[in-house]
């Protein structure tokens, strides 16, 4: 340790939040686990519209979607499973804003 360069407390403060702000992404991407839902599902849970809750989730980190591969002229469809921690968070930020 006597060998380690003095950093200043600026520097050090910054790797430290963003060395804790990747331990929170690691945790978010361990939902192997969870039960995933579908959009029809939270949908009817939560008595909103399809596209009301495609649009919650539209760039939701931790949302998995698996985009197939269009043919040409046609569009790209994509299934989108939501992990039950993602679905709570969004939930709870929704109720206190």
């Amino acid at each position: 340790m006597a060998n380690m360069p003095v950093r200043p407390r600026l520097l050090q403060d910054g790797l430290e939040m963003m060395s804790s702000a990747v331990v929170s992404r690691a945790a978010e991407i361990d939902t192997f686990s969870e039960r995933h839902f579908t959009i029809a599902d939270l949908a009817k849970m939560w008595a909103l519209s399809y596209e009301a809750v495609r649009r919650l989730f539209d760039r939701e980190p931790g949302v998995f979607r698996m985009k197939s591969r269009g043919r040409i002229g046609r569009r790209e469809y994509a299934t989108v499973r939501i992990p039950e921690s993602v679905a709570r968070r969004v939930r709870q930020r929704q109720v206190n804003p």
